[in-house]
């Protein structure tokens, strides 16, 4: 197969298994990714699409309850993109956050908590401070100390992924409202009743404008 035609089919079969991802089809997106994958393994400077694949394959997996295989997707595409683009490229974050998701539902959460503060390190580095994807691995890192009853370090967490998804999305954006749900219950954990109110009431706003916006 010439590098073209390897090319062409590498690239539908990629396209193909994101489409089943984002259709719920996750056995056929994981088949056709991990078909991809292999085929962009031996062309040169595709790397980031090989990895790509992994990343996405791993996501599919992960839905499937396959958490081991996917693990091992993800591990491999770090590799991957460190090795051909240095120990700190942007796109390695992704993976690492992918990662912290796993072991934080398996209630590894030193192993989560060291993965998702490297990611933040990443993208602080190459994103800015207040880019979203410094707001999610804020968000995640608050979420694991929450579970963890750690009210004291996740608040100026939350606060701090709050600030920027604001910035980003505006103060009345129902993805909001989530974030504003658990702050609050960390507030009211930490005794400061005159703060959650406040974001009880906000919350109570974003959902039911979520709702008439559904009907």
């Amino acid at each position: 197969m010439n590098i073209n035609k390897r090319l062409r089919i590498a690239e539908e079969k990629f396209q193909i298994g994101l489409d089943a991802l984002e259709a719920g089809n996750c056995q056929l997106a994981v088949n056709e990714l991990l078909e991809a994958a292999e085929l962009f393994r031996v062309i040169k400077e595709r790397e980031q699409a090989y990895a790509g694949c992994l990343i996405n394959a791993a996501n599919g997996l992960q839905e499937l309850g396959d958490d081991a295989k996917a693990i091992v997707l993800l591990e491999k595409s770090i590799t991957i993109l460190k090795k051909a683009f240095g120990h700190d490229y942007v796109d390695i974050a992704i993976s690492l956050n992918n990662l912290a998701n796993i072991y934080d539902e398996k209630g590894d959460y030193a192993k989560s908590w060291q993965l998702n503060e490297r990611a933040l390190a990443i993208q602080e580095k190459h994103l800015g401070v207040d880019h979203p994807e410094v707001a999610y691995s804020l968000s995640a890192l608050a979420d694991t100390a929450k579970v963890q009853a750690k009210h004291e370090v996740a608040i100026p967490l939350y606060e701090r992924a709050l600030v920027i998804w604001e910035s980003t999305l505006g103060s009345e954006h129902p993805d909001l409202a989530e974030l504003l749900e658990m702050l609050a219950d960390c507030y009211e954990a930490q005794n400061f009743a005159e703060k959650v109110i406040p974001l009880r009431k906000r919350v109570a706003v974003l959902r039911a404008s979520e709702n008439s916006e559904a009907e």
